[in-house]
């Protein structure tokens, strides 16, 4: 609370400064030349008309001293200024408040005040200006996705003003701050296993939380949001699961102390996994059921932009949002937008389609450490000092954890899967993607802001098969066993969640959802028996890399 309050005095210091230092330039201002005896302050003329037209009225204005007493002494000399003697308790009701970085004070005045005041030559007043509103600072990225996603109409909206983005988990590599990109939004940093609790030696968690709420020269999709960083690669960009599923556990235990509500995870394991049995997805689960709105990358090992399914953890989990990557053509118009040609999308090893939404993620530009490997491996990149261009699924990804954390500023008591739906049913459809490739389509935040009503759920049909947790956490969990037998003898089992007219596009039809997914499902088979799966293979994980990947388009 001091912080803000510090800063807001500071704006308004500001503001008092830059009128008195435009003013002589401009017509329409009552001038003066600070430290004359008979020297009148400067007015702004709007002000002086408003009290000539209603002398009776009262004016919230800011009124600077010419620097020869603090704001104290500037009080008494206002009191004096009005008739009323030394005494400044005279100004009971009116002065509001006096600040130390400038000698001014804020009072409410009659109009005729305002106007007795403006005649005066002696009272040592440089300025009277209104108390104007202060917005914030404004937030731009010099390329395209902030268009494309209607992020530029966020960031001049009422809602972007009035309401800050819930708090963001990153794990990842790290965030480093060094630029102050974050400003004070960087509530902590842990390491679960990557070897740092501080900055980021690979970038990639940097260039992700900066897409997410980066406030510098490329601003990110929710510039408001708190970032806490979990820490679990190395250097090199290297993890095991186990650093992950601490990582979750840490979020599971600290959301309520740091308020996280989004945890993102651009990463991926390296063995195919189902979702009934893999330990990370269990782990994203849990965190979902207890509020918090999980976003993994889908991946990048596709090919010249046909389906190469889905099979990772946590991407392949039908309860978090999957994220594909968009290709924005060049432009910031969704009518050209396709899907990147190394995004992964189709079906998982259990038969759900992934992605569920598509973000912009090819060529994206963000400032990370000089010093980190990302920024030595592709110089090729750079685009000016501790500045890179990437593309890949782990940028989409963030940009969706923005959208739910600017949605979650605006509506806290929204669930998961609220979140989900509205991210879902709001994004746009794009006709020069492949079927799936983009899920249900482009996010659109002003259309999510916007979005009137009961948020739909997704995860319907999924619901009916949450239990009771037999381990008395609290917190319901899935019954594989019911499920799998469900859509054995089921194929229509999910129709539920995908009747509602809130799924507009195409691309998401019943074809997705036909028997054959669940026919072919992975579950079907006895190959979850095999000793493939007792391998310690699965343990170790990655950022979403592309082997196809060129210098001018390295995808992670």
């Amino acid at each position: 609370m001091r912080i803000l309050m510090a800063l807001s005095t500071r704006r308004l210091a500001c503001l008092v400064l830059a009128a008195a230092l435009l003013a002589p330039l401009g017509a329409g201002v009552s001038t003066a030349r600070a430290g004359d005896g008979d020297a009148k302050p400067v007015v702004p003329e709007a002000l002086l008309e408003s009290a000539r037209q209603d002398e009776r009225a009262m004016f919230d204005v800011l009124v600077q001293g010419d620097g020869s007493e603090k704001s104290a002494k500037l009080a008494g000399k206002l009191a004096r200024a009005l008739g009323k003697g030394d005494d400044v308790k005279a100004l009971a009701g009116q002065l509001r408040e006096e600040f130390s970085s400038v000698p001014a004070v804020r009072i409410s005045l009659a109009g005729k005040d305002v106007l007795r005041l403006s005649k005066n030559g002696g009272a040592g007043i440089l300025s009277i200006v209104p108390n104007s509103e202060v917005v914030p600072e404004k937030w731009s990225n010099p390329q395209k996705w902030d268009v494309a996603v209607k992020l530029n109409w966020w960031w001049g909206s009422t809602q972007a003003k009035s309401s800050s983005a819930a708090t963001i988990a990153i794990v990842d590599s790290g965030v480093d701050n060094a630029n102050g990109q974050f400003g004070d939004r960087l509530l902590g940093q842990f390491d679960l296993g990557g070897g740092s609790s501080e900055g980021d030696p690979r970038g990639h968690g940097t260039f992700v939380a900066a897409i997410a709420a980066g406030a510098g020269v490329y601003s990110g999709a929710a510039p408001t949001a708190n970032i806490v960083s979990l820490d679990v690669f190395d250097s090199q960009g290297r993890g095991q699961a186990s650093d992950v599923l601490r990582a979750a556990d840490w979020i599971l235990q600290h959301k309520g102390e740091y308020k996280i509500r989004v945890a993102n995870f651009s990463l991926q394991t390296s063995q195919q996994t189902s979702f009934l049995y893999d330990p990370l997805d269990k782990a994203v689960e849990r965190l979902w059921q207890a509020g918090v709105v999980v976003v993994a990358a889908a991946g990048n090992y596709g090919t010249e932009g046909k389906p190469s399914n889905v099979v990772y953890a946590p991407a392949n989990d039908p309860f978090v949002i999957t994220v594909g990557a968009v290709d924005l053509h060049g432009s910031g118009d969704t009518a050209d937008d396709f899907n990147a040609p190394w995004s992964s999308y189709g079906h998982t090893l259990d038969g759900f389609a992934k992605p569920e939404v598509g973000a912009p993620g090819r060529y994206m530009i963000a400032e990370v450490p000089g010093t980190s490997t990302i920024y030595a491996d592709y110089p090729a990149n750079v685009v000016a000092p501790n500045t890179i261009q990437l593309s890949g699924t782990s940028f989409a990804a963030p940009v969706v954890s923005a959208v739910a954390a600017d949605l979650l500023g605006l509506h806290p008591d929204w669930t998961a899967d609220q979140v989900k739906g509205v991210v879902m049913s709001s994004s746009t459809p794009l006709g020069s993607a492949s079927p799936l490739s983009v899920g249900v389509g482009e996010v659109n935040l002003q259309k999510a802001v916007e979005f009137k009503g009961t948020p739909p759920n997704p995860n319907l049909a999924l619901s009916q098969f949450l239990v009771p947790d037999p381990a008395g956490t609290g917190l319901p969990t899935f019954d594989a066993a019911s499920w799998i037998n469900t859509a054995q003898n089921n194929a229509s089992w999910n129709s539920a969640s995908w009747n509602s007219s809130s799924w507009s596009s195409a691309s998401w039809n019943s074809a997705s959802w036909s028997s054959a997914s669940w026919n072919s499902a992975s579950w079907n088979s006895a190959s979850w028996n095999s000793a493939s799966w007792n391998s310690a293979s699965w343990a170790s994980l990655s950022v979403p890399n592309n082997a196809g990947g060129d210098r001018t388009d390295p995808s992670y």
